[in-house]
């Protein structure tokens, strides 16, 4: 703090000083002024001054002397005046009264303790008090400490110094000090030693909660004890002497609250608090508890017998803690540790061994066996005790520390006391909430008393006691066998006493048959149901019996669900049921059928009321019968209620029920769909076309394939009904010829045109529909097998589901047309096509073929190309085994030139290009980009452009063929001569391709396909192009210029980022608000107006219709109907709802800005924009084919209207008017027709509102 102390006290000074040498000011050398007079200094008292060092001072050794700062004074102005009270609360010599005071100043802070010693009291306690005050608060009491002196006798050899406030004469005296609260209570604190100011607690703690004072000798650290003898003396006669004080005034006075003070709540030591509790129990100086009253702060407590150590009264479940509970239930000859000890004191009590643990068994024991009264005796507060001992036991047995043998052993020799409070065997006992009635001739049972009742340990387990039951307590009445008098006699005393039993009696009564029904036949009481409803108990009367007046009226019963006598008001589905058996036997009872009609109307009506008050016919009401609108009676599951799907379908009058009763007849099981059998009775009797689709809906609804109805005569055609599997959708494409009939597609719905061709009508062409095709025209005459050779090679070419796919797979199945040289028709299988003694071939030597064929009767061709069919099927029958009449000929025996031959620069080039080393090297791997097999190409290949002498252009060449040792000439284009080594190319004929025909004939194996010869010439080009030979295995994918640039592009930043302007966030729109609708007239198309430059460009890949929708005309149609007709609403959903109703204020739907991206232009008559009205028509439909949807309708109806189902509703639409919002918080009218439509499925019915000048275009021819 700083270099110079100053002491001022009796007028005198004494200085002291860091730097004590005159000639070397700044060194370190403390040093010691003498005393000297200073009449500025204190007459009574001491002032300490220290002048702050504002310096740092070098030591000689170690770190320099800092000047301190001002945070670091303030520190440590505050740890002096929190430290001081209890530092110099004892300063004053033992016993005796006395006041002093303590300043501490810094700069404007000043703290004043005053310490005060009271004079000993006659119980020879004194007091010793702190008040602390300083500049910012008045005085306050910071510390408390009771004190009580003894006499220290040193030891003869003891030479050291006792401070003269410890002496008395001869005597040495020491204190005992310990803290309390303002009533003098002791409290648990941290104890030390104190010389007489106090040593630090870390360094002199003694390990208990009480302070000595005395003339400890201090050791060699500072602030610590020392080892010499008399400090070992000292505190061994301290604790004689607080052993004492225990035993005199603290535990007499203060009871377990003394044993606060063993414990050093700061550094405990369980050691010095066992030695403290065993000096204890010598003296007899322990707390022990008391039966007498215990409240008050004056009462003196009992103290243990001198050197027997108390019991704990301490439950095996309470974790080493003591029970007051336990105390109390131990007899007065037992001495039993006071249960409020603290918990060290009880620790250090365990510790020793002869202490004895006084438990809940032991409690238990004395309560029920050692102290209980004699059998049928009584005793003032037994009750009490017994009922606390079965609750600690109880806790006991949950911890798991109560053994089964303990308590069974209790039950054995122990008593309980009764409902009268004498004891009984507790073996003997059983248990009833509440005791029976006393009824003449039954002995009363032995009763446990009621407030032991509910004690658990009773109720299970090793001491149960059997609870009583009414049955056993009334088991001489044998009600099954008493007769009606008996269970009469019984009944009245029930209603009179029904209110002493408990409820589970109660229960247990009602169970048995004694309560009257109408007749006076004694029956259970659960048996009965008397509902609230009048007509619910009349319809159960007809089939259950009902209780008699003085059951209902029973003052017993409750309505509560778990009430123990309660007359059911619900009846249970079994007795419904029963009703409902009674009333069907009623319906077929009568021979008169209207009379059966009219029990169904009387059932039926009493079903419809249980149905309104929640009770499910579905539940009990089996097998109904009911009636059909034809007045048939038939059982309820084979008819079909009024629903949508029902009345869509016009099933017969046979299978329907009335409309009135729907909801009942659903829950009674009427079919809510049509059942197959009805649907197909309605087919087969009403064959209208316009109820065929939502027929059919039904029909596949019922998860039964349309496929079974292929061969019922349901559609009619042209007057006459056929069978789907006769027809066929007409298609720009004929594939089925005369073995389908054609209906048109047209005009149907897709939905409906799905169902048509799921029950069997032709759709396209699938493999099981190309094989019934054909296995048709195995059957028919060759003239009609003539007429279909356009549909057989179109069937050829169909290689995803024609002939090409499965003939191999069907070798038996007839799919080969040929003729033979009578030009005479036959179909062959694949089987006979394809064998080898067959001669069925492909007619791929068109030059001569016709000859050969006139010359072999036993020949034929097959059919590989049709009039009006583009392409040929030849190389579908070759890949299916058929025989090329080209390879049957073979190559030809001799090629003449006519005329003169001659060279030629192209030909020349083009061999050359043929023998370069590029094309040999990589001929074979190239072929095969050009849809060439590698394998095609001949061993030979490589070294037959070597043998190759060259290659000439003829006037014209003529090949011969040898058929069967005939010789036929034909021209030919090009051929090589084997013998010349040269290939001749008819000079008219193009030169290039036949030269490479004939390299292909020579260089590829036999019967390749001609196809070879464009891949053979692509393939050579492509390898002698510049830079082939370099850049063939080179990966071209990206370049590098082109990564760069696209990595250029994708960090561009864009021009609004570049300019940095600010974009708009949050904001309403501006066409938020609703508008009214504004009606237009609307024209015809012109034609198709679309151009193909003004096309924007689709992110997506283009569809195969684009180019036909959105023409400009029809576009600006559209536009018109959704804003200016329907103000961009959706033309269902205000048809079925009001505008407010379908688009509510306040919600998203509301705004048309956001509402019109959900609002689509739907085309009912599919690609309308070219679905011409008639076939010189060039404008389409428009408006006239549009209907505005939102996106659910859309995806709901989209499938299931046509364009003639909606102008024939609109023929007969009524007028409506629909309130459109004005944006101004108003409504306007408009005027409108309101159209219902019957749809083939789900919701079978729609509303579709129309502006006048919409339908009038609609309806437009």
């Amino acid at each position: 703090m700083g270099d110079n102390i100053t002491v001022q006290s009796d007028r005198h000074r004494i200085d002291l000083t860091a730097k004590g040498l005159p000639e070397e000011p700044e060194r370190f050398y403390p040093a010691a002024w003498p005393k000297e007079l200073d009449l500025q200094a204190p007459k009574t008292g001491v002032r300490v001054t220290i002048p702050y060092r504002m310096r740092p001072a070098k030591m000689v050794m170690g770190n320099p002397l800092t000047v301190p700062s001002a945070t670091t004074l303030d520190k440590l102005f505050e740890d002096a005046a929190s430290m001081a009270p209890d530092r110099f609360l004892c300063a004053s010599a033992p016993g005796r009264p006395w006041q002093y005071e303590l300043v501490l100043r810094r700069r404007d802070r000043q703290v004043r303790l005053t310490f005060r010693s009271t004079a000993p009291d006659r119980s020879g306690i004194s007091l010793r008090t702190c008040h602390l005050s300083s500049s910012a608060r008045a005085g306050r009491l910071v510390a408390r400490l009771a004190c009580s002196t003894f006499d220290f006798t040193a030891d003869e050899s003891d030479d050291a110094k006792v401070p003269r406030l410890y002496r008395r004469g001869s005597r040495i005296v020491c204190e005992l000090c310990w803290p309390t609260d303002t009533s003098g209570w002791p409290q648990r604190g941290a104890g030390t030693y104190r010389y007489p100011i106090a040593f630090p607690k870390d360094q002199a703690g003694n390990g208990l909660g009480f302070d000595v004072s005395g003339p400890f000798v201090a050791g060699k650290a500072r602030h610590s004890l020392g080892e010499d003898r008399r400090n070992v003396d000292l505190i061994k006669a301290a604790r004689a002497a607080f052993v004492d004080l225990m035993l005199r005034h603290l535990v007499p006075t203060h009871g377990p609250a003394a044993l606060a003070l063993l414990e050093n709540v700061e550094s405990p030591r369980p050691v010095d608090v066992k030695a403290m509790v065993e000096a204890l129990v010598d003296a007899g100086a322990l707390p022990i508890w008391s039966t007498a009253a215990q409240s008050g702060r004056h009462q003196r407590y009992e103290t243990s017998t001198a050197g027997l150590p108390p019991q704990l009264p301490m439950p095996r479940y309470g974790g080493g803690m003591l029970h007051e509970g336990l105390a109390k239930l131990a007899p007065a000859k037992i001495a039993l540790l006071h249960p409020e000890s603290p918990a060290s004191a009880v620790l250090a009590m365990r510790d020793i061994d002869e202490v004895e643990i006084f438990d809940e068994v032991a409690a238990a024991r004395s309560v029920f066996v050692d102290e209980a009264p004699a059998a049928g005796e009584k005793q003032d507060g037994w009750l009490e005790k017994c009922e606390r001992s079965l609750h600690l036991l109880e806790l006991s047995r949950l911890s798991g520390k109560l053994e089964a043998k303990e308590t069974s052993e209790l039950k054995a020799s122990g008593r309980l006391p009764t409902a009268d409070g004498s004891a009984k065997p507790w073996s003997f006992m059983e248990r009833a909430a509440v005791p029976p009635p006393k009824i003449p001739g039954v002995e009363n049972p032995r009763l446990l008393h009621p407030r032991l009742a509910k004690s658990a340990i009773l109720r299970d387990g090793a001491g149960t006691i059997l609870r009583f039951k009414i049955d056993d307590y009334l088991a001489r009445l044998d009600f099954n066998r008493a007769g009606a008098i008996a269970r009469t006699t019984f009944f009245q005393w029930l209603r009179r006493n029904h209110s002493s039993l408990s409820p589970r009696s109660l229960g247990k009564i009602a169970e048995y048959p004694v309560w009257p029904d109408e007749q006076g036949v004694g029956r259970p009481l659960e048996s009965f149901c008397w509902p609230k409803q009048q007509y619910l108990r009349e319809a159960l009367s007809t089939a259950l019996p009902m209780p008699a007046q003085q059951v209902v009226s029973f003052p017993g019963l409750r309505r509560a669900s778990n009430a123990a006598l309660r007359l059911r008001s619900t009846p249970g589905f079994e007795e419904l049921a029963s009703w409902h058996k009674t009333a069907m036997d009623r319906v077929r009872a009568p021979t008169n059928a209207k009379a059966a009609a009219a029990e169904i109307d009387h059932a039926e009506k009493i079903l419809d009321r249980m149905r309104e008050d929640g009770i499910g016919p579905k539940n009990f009401a089996h097998g109904h019968l009911s009636v059909s609108l034809s007045g048939e009676i038939r059982p309820i599951v084979q008819l079909h209620a009024d629903t949508a799907a029902v009345r869509s379908c016009h099933l017969a009058a046979e299978d329907l029920l009335p409309a009135a009763r729907r909801v009942l007849h659903l829950a009674l099981g009427a079919n809510a769909t049509p059942l197959p059998e009805a649907l197909i009775k309605a087919l087969r009797a009403d064959p209208q076309r316009s109820r065929l689709a939502a027929r059919l809906d039904g029909y596949k609804s019922t998860e039964r394939p349309l496929s079974e109805l292929s061969d019922e005569a349901i559609i009619e055609v042209d007057g006459k009904l056929l069978t789907p599997s006769s027809l066929a959708f007409e298609a720009s494409t004929d594939m089925w010829g005369e073995w389908k009939r054609k209906i048109p597609i047209g005009e149907l719905a897709p939905q409906e045109a799905k169902l048509l061709e799921e029950s069997g009508v032709l759709k396209g062409v699938k493999e099981e529909y190309s094989r019934g095709f054909f296995e048709w025209l195995a059957g028919v005459q060759p003239a009609v097998l003539s007429r279909h050779r356009t549909q057989i090679v179109r069937h050829w070419l169909d290689r995803r589901a024609g002939p090409s796919r499965w003939s191999a797979l069907q070798p038996s199945t007839p799919c080969v047309m040929a003729y033979s040289s009578e030009n005479s028709p036959s179909l062959h299988s694949h089987r006979e096509a394809t064998a080898t003694n067959r001669q069925i071939y492909l007619p791929d030597m068109r030059a001569i073929q016709s000859a050969v064929l006139a010359d072999n009767p036993r020949m034929k061709l097959a059919v590989v190309d049709a009039r009006g069919v583009d392409g040929s099927a030849i190389q579908e029958l070759r890949d299916r085994g058929v025989k090329s009449l080209a390879s049957k000929i073979g190559a030809p025996t001799g090629l003449s030139i006519v005329g003169q031959s001659r060279s030629d620069e192209r030909l020349d080039a083009e061999l050359r290009l043929l023998r370069s080393s590029d094309v040999r090297r990589f001929l074979k791997s190239m072929l095969p980009q050009f849809d060439v097999p590698s394998e095609a190409l001949g061993r030979q290949f490589r070294r037959f452009p070597d043998g190759i002498a060259g290659v000439r252009a003829a006037d014209g060449l003529e090949a011969v063929y040898t058929v069967n040792r005939r010789h036929y000439q034909a021209p030919a284009t090009a051929g090589y001569l084997a013998e010349r080594r040269t290939f001749y190319v008819a000079a008219d004929s193009g030169l290039t391709m036949p030269f490479y025909e004939a390299v292909a004939k020579e260089i590829f194996d036999a019967n390749s396909p001609p196809a070879y010869t464009y891949g053979l010439y692509r393939a050579v080009h492509e390898i002698t192009a510049p830079g082939f030979a370099q850049s063939h295995f080179e990966d071209l994918d990206i370049k590098e210029e082109d990564l760069k640039q696209s990595q250029q592009d994708k960090t561009a930043p864009t021009e609004k980022e570049a300019s940095g302007s600010a974009e708009k966030g949050h904001g309403l729109p501006a066409d938020v608000n609703p508008f009214l609708p504004k009606p237009n007239k609307i024209e015809k198309l012109s034609g198709r107006t679309y151009t193909e430059p003004t096309r924007k460009k689709k992110s997506k890949a283009p569809a195969s219709t684009d180019a036909l929708r959105h023409s400009i005309e029809e576009d600006a149609q559209l536009n018109d109907l959704k804003f200016k007709h329907y103000a961009v609403h959706c033309q269902a959903c205000i048809g079925a709802y009001d505008v407010l109703d379908a688009a509510p204020p306040q919600s998203y739907v509301h705004s048309p800005h956001y509402r019109k991206s959900i609002i689509h232009a739907h085309h009912v008559k599919l690609l309308a924009n070219l679905a011409k009205v008639s076939k010189d028509d060039t404008d389409g439909f428009g408006a006239r084919n549009v209907l505005i949807l939102c996106r659910f309708h859309h995806a709901q109806l989209g499938d299931l209207l046509s364009r003639e189902m909606v102008r024939a509703s609109l023929r007969t639409a009524v007028r409506t008017i629909r309130n459109f919002p004005d944006g101004e918080g108003g409504t306007q009218a408009r005027k409108g027709l309101l159209v219902r439509i019957e749809v083939a499925a789900d919701p079978y019915e729609i509303n579709l509102y129309f502006t006048k000048e919409h339908a009038q275009v609609w309806l437009e021819d």
